[in-house]
């Protein structure tokens, strides 16, 4: 089975009718619903969502986490030791290097569409950094 983890902004691009890439998200949540895909995600994640200042978007958003994600990941010290090194090494910055790193050391699929976080520099970045560390892969879906 599929397992991805969501970031941020998948549930930001879920909600907002004007992103061109709602559809795939969607076809993508659909499959969460149906038990062929297991969508996880991050309670830093979660806190960022609650951070959005557009009260009726920020509730779609949490709907969403509530009644699709599997599990949601607290940080742990082996997430806390690779996420210092992607920020060290990568062009991350905390929050996203924490989110990567939880993806990564547990083994899931990072969905994104940070547009940043997934170009070509900081991905070949990424796994500079693991190579250093054989135990994790970097796999990612991009929107």
């Amino acid at each position: 089975m599929e397992k991805l983890f969501a970031d941020t902004n998948i549930f930001g691009i879920a909600v907002d009718r004007e992103d061109s890439r709602r559809g795939s998200v969607w076809r993508i949540l659909e499959r969460v619903a149906s038990g062929e895909v297991e969508l996880h995600t991050a309670h830093i994640v979660v806190e960022e969502i609650k951070q959005n200042p557009h009260e009726p978007t920020r509730e779609k958003e949490l709907s969403l986490v509530e009644n699709l994600t599997t599990e949601i990941h607290d940080t742990d010290k082996r997430a806390e030791d690779l996420a210092n090194k992607l920020l060290n090494h990568t062009g991350l910055d905390v929050v996203d290097s924490l989110i990567v790193a939880l993806a990564i050391s547990n083994g899931l699929i990072f969905w994104s569409g940070d547009r940043y976080i997934l170009r070509e520099k900081v991905i070949n970045e990424i796994k500079e950094v693991l190579k250093k560390h054989p135990e994790y892969t970097f796999k990612y879906k991009k929107e």
